[in-house]
């Protein structure tokens, strides 16, 4: 009689699957809505700070620059009493004693000078003979001008230096005084004290922005570490999956042998069916251990040339092969670098099963290119990034392995599986790897 199969490897793997495996749809949920409670916390924190940085360094630097004005103009009113206090009591004003003061000069009503020395102008403008006074910022100096009340009578054909000689002599005059001072010294020190304050800021604001980068760089590794630990998981239950299944396969294979024995030869047709189906979930089986398997297998100095040749003699008429005329060796468990090359032929081939598939080989010191190229309709952009996912597919019979597995043993190896879109239709996989010397 035919054996009974018992299930208790099967339920065994779904029960480790299911306690190993988190739900991926939860996990990814808990994850974005975290990394959203994150942002909203974080970017209005950022945005105040800034803001606080901002008005206070502003503050700072209005401050400074009233301050060293005021000090400025508060000099020049000193200077300015002096010489004015000079030039009532007839004395000469002697403005040059002050090796900053660049110009002093008195004006009438009529904005002709009365005393006038150094740069100050020949004549006040209308603006001047108008204003009540004013300090104002001219190139790197300060000019002061201020209306007084009291000054020595002048004859207006006397020579401009020349001073009133009796202080009993003052009357009533309506006269503008002007001084000019160098204040290139404490407008650089001014500037030096705002640029001081706005490197500060930027300081801070990079700081800042080291701080928001270091926080989602930070929330990144957390999210990539749940995501590691979750592949973690999956793998040693796909692992513990794919032994489990070993034994009941074993049981149906021996079983198929029986009844191939038992039923007549009309069901030998439906055993045969049931024998295909068994090889190809053990096909499956052993092809996930594969993909799990992390050793870099048996390293060996390989020929490309030699390999693209095996692969133009299996697929007579339907590869043609572009390799340089020298050796060119890679570093590759040689089954490996087989089983890569077989891997994109046959993809490019079931994408276009008239034309004729491109094996071309290139390289440079380092690394060694071998683009398999085709003319088929290609990847839709949307999917390129899906492509080498583990048992993502698009072919009804497809089980999502191969450009998975082909990619991970290049990774092994230390290169790489990328695709592109080939000029004029169709596309490029490129397989990179380490040149061997």
């Amino acid at each position: 009689m035919i054996g009974t199969i018992k299930p208790a490897g099967a339920r065994r793997a779904a029960e480790i699957v299911g306690k190993l495996a988190p739900r991926p749809r939860a996990g990814y949920t808990g994850v974005s809505m975290k990394k959203i409670r994150t942002e909203r916390v974080l970017l209005p924190l950022v945005f105040f700070a800034v803001l606080i940085a901002f008005s206070t360094a502003l503050l700072l630097v209005r401050q400074e620059t009233g301050r060293r004005r005021a000090e400025m103009e508060y000099r020049s009113y000193q200077i300015l009493t002096v010489l004015m206090d000079r030039f009532s009591m007839g004395e000469a004003p002697e403005p040059g004693e002050w090796s900053d003061v660049t110009g002093f000069a008195v004006y009438g009503s009529s904005g002709t000078p009365v005393y006038r020395w150094g740069m100050a102008p020949e004549r006040l403008s209308m603006e001047d003979l108008q204003s009540e006074g004013y300090s104002r910022f001219i190139g790197s100096s300060l000019r002061v001008v201020r209306r007084i009340g009291f000054l020595p009578p002048h004859r207006m054909d006397a020579p401009q230096h020349r001073m009133p000689r009796k202080p009993s002599d003052m009357m009533r005059f309506n006269r503008i005084v002007l001084i000019e001072r160098d204040v290139s010294r404490p407008v650089r020190l001014m500037r030096l004290v705002i640029l001081g304050v706005l490197l500060s800021f930027i300081l801070f604001l990079a700081v800042v922005i080291a701080s928001v980068r270091m926080v989602r760089e930070l929330d990144r590794y957390r999210s990539r570490e749940r995501d590691t630990v979750h592949l973690i998981q999956l793998g040693e239950a796909a692992r513990t999956l794919a032994h489990e299944i070993k034994n009941p396969l074993g049981v149906i294979r021996i079983q198929c042998a029986t009844l191939k024995r038992l039923v007549p030869d009309t069901g030998s047709e439906q055993v045969k069916l049931i024998e295909d189906e068994t090889e190809r979930l053990a096909l499956l089986a052993d092809r996930i251990r594969e993909f799990l398997h992390n050793s870099p297998g048996r390293i060996e100095r390989c020929e490309v040339r030699t390999v693209c040749a095996d692969f133009k003699k299996r697929y007579a008429g339907f590869v043609d092969v572009t390799a340089p005329d020298t050796d060119v060796f890679v570093l590759i468990d040689p089954l490996r670098l087989t089983h890569i090359v077989d891997n994109l032929i046959a993809n490019a081939r079931e994408a276009d099963p008239a034309g004729t598939t491109a094996l071309e080989v290139s390289g440079d010191e380092q690394r060694v290119f071998l683009r398999v190229l085709d003319r088929g309709p290609g990847i839709a952009p949307d999917r390129r990034e899906i492509i080498f996912d583990l048992f993502y597919t698009t072919k009804a019979s497809g089980s999502g392995l191969g450009l998975s597995i082909a990619r991970r043993y290049a990774s092994i190896a230390g290169g790489n599986i990328e695709y592109s879109e080939r000029p004029g239709g169709g596309s490029v996989f490129t397989l990179t790897l380490p040149r061997a010397t």
